[in-house]
């Protein structure tokens, strides 16, 4: 299996973690940034409205992958806030801005701003929940 695909079935996979429903086409509870042009309108222009979380993550990392589902179970409780998922390798300059040094990385977005970040794969489902809630 080429990397390609690969990077392709998990995006699939990672996509059908929340089912489908009507309340979910206006806050996606997770989604990956199709291209780096549409960083403004998945995640800044939604920020203004409600807490958006981005995922710095790759195809290849497997704690980006552990990290993955609580965090959209999390996100989905916790009002629907959407998570955006940019993958490293291939769409990096997004996060231009943002020194990422390791992955995964969780960047809280508010108001068109980046607002906190937490790094690593090892933290509790609190912590984590704490994070894409935005509370103190």
């Amino acid at each position: 299996m080429t990397a390609r695909l690969a990077a392709m079935l998990i995006a699939f996979a990672i996509l059908a973690i929340a089912p489908a429903s009507a309340e979910d086409t206006e806050a996606p509870t997770n989604v990956k940034l199709p291209s780096v042009a549409d960083f403004d309108s998945f995640v800044l222009t939604p920020s203004y409205e409600r807490r958006v979380i981005v995922m710095a993550w790759a195809a290849w990392c497997d704690p980006c992958r552990k990290l993955l589902g609580p965090l959209v179970k999390i996100a989905a409780r916790e009002k629907k806030i959407p998570i955006v998922l940019v993958d490293i390798d291939t769409q990096l300059e997004v996060l231009s801005g943002i020194r990422i040094t390791a992955i995964p990385v969780l960047i809280a977005y508010r108001n068109g701003e980046p607002v906190g970040a937490l790094a690593g794969a090892v933290v509790s489902d609190a912590e984590l929940s704490k994070f894409v809630s935005g509370a103190p």
